[in-house]
């Protein structure tokens, strides 16, 4: 078991528990995070089943858990958690992306952070990034063995993301504590891809770049993989591989009720549609294609839309805490 000064990193949760397969997904996760790594850990429960998360977490002595939320936003609530972390980086715990045994200790590569003062350590998805990998080592002189680093600015940005459709601001990564409050505080843009009472609202798409400059870097050999998503790489998750003994399954992962349109628009785009069937139409894709740039347009509009009262809400609550 690496371990590390609790000064130098933390990790932070905040983990919607909403389904059994997503209750088991978090209790192997945590179990495999307190073997590989040994760090204070602040995760936030909330859902159906936070209690049982919870009363799981309560054998480890590094874990404090908090339950429920006092934002409607994720990112807010981050916020109000994160900036009372004492530590240099905080690395972002979620239930569905393992550790790996790996021949670098922990504690090097987050030296290795500090020495070249790293903003965003993407720590997941190793096979995703090979053409990045590949960029930085071309375009920057990295010292260490441990890590491949390289300042993502105006001049390089375009062309870096271009190679595996990276996101820069992405969960699965060990941030710096002050660019992430700097992130999670921002309220671009207006326009919102997901849901703000998720996660992945704090993630930046790669047609955005207002967050610049920052030092990003990836793992010199692969770190953490995602339990069950293989993001089209065939074999690269954690089950199929089998490092995890979890079944694929929907998790339950929806941040909005069934009775949310988007919840049932969301259904019959990824479900209506017979895929067999589409090989032998022509027509069928193209229809789907249509409909689905339809919903994209309808959820982004949604989504700002209750942004901006979530966000007067949440000022309130605010005021109110304080």
């Amino acid at each position: 078991m690496n371990k590390h000064s609790s000064r130098d990193v933390s990790a932070y949760g905040n983990i919607l528990i909403n389904s059994p397969e997503r209750l088991e997904t978090f209790k192997e996760t945590v179990a495999n995070w307190q073997e590989k790594i040994s760090i204070d850990m602040v995760i936030r429960i909330r859902g159906k089943f936070a209690i049982e998360a919870i009363d799981y977490c309560s054998k480890f002595a590094n874990i404090r858990c908090e339950v429920g939320s006092d934002f409607i936003q994720w990112r807010n609530q981050a916020f109000d958690d994160i900036k009372t972390i004492d530590s240099t980086y905080v690395m972002m715990f979620l239930e569905d992306h393992q550790l790996i045994p790996i021949e670098v200790e922990f504690a090097k590569i987050i030296d290795c952070l500090k020495l070249e003062k790293v903003d965003i350590f993407q720590y997941s998805w190793f096979e995703h990034h090979k053409k990045a990998r590949g960029y930085i080592k071309r375009s920057s002189h990295t010292p260490n063995s441990e890590i491949l680093s390289l300042i993502v600015d105006s001049n390089n940005y375009r062309e870096f993301v271009r190679l595996d459709k990276t996101y820069i601001v992405s969960l699965t990564s060990i941030f710096s504590k002050r660019t992430l409050l700097s992130l999670l505080k921002t309220k671009r843009p207006l326009l919102r891809r997901y849901d703000s009472r998720g996660p992945f609202d704090v993630e930046k798409s790669p047609t955005l770049s207002f967050y610049l400059p920052v030092k990003y870097a990836l793992p010199v050999s692969e770190f953490a993989l995602c339990v069950d998503d293989e993001m089209g790489i065939p074999g690269s998750s954690a089950i199929s591989r089998g490092i995890s003994a979890l079944q694929k399954t929907k998790r339950g992962i929806t941040h909005y009720s069934k009775l949310s349109p988007k919840y049932w628009i969301s259904y019959f785009r990824t479900e209506s549609v017979d895929l067999e069937y589409s090989n032998h139409n022509s027509t069928l894709p193209i229809i789907r294609k249509i409909f689905s740039k339809v919903v994209n347009m309808v959820n982004v509009l949604t989504n700002t839309v209750e942004f901006i009262l979530f966000e007067i809400i949440d000022s309130l609550r605010k005021e109110f805490k304080n």
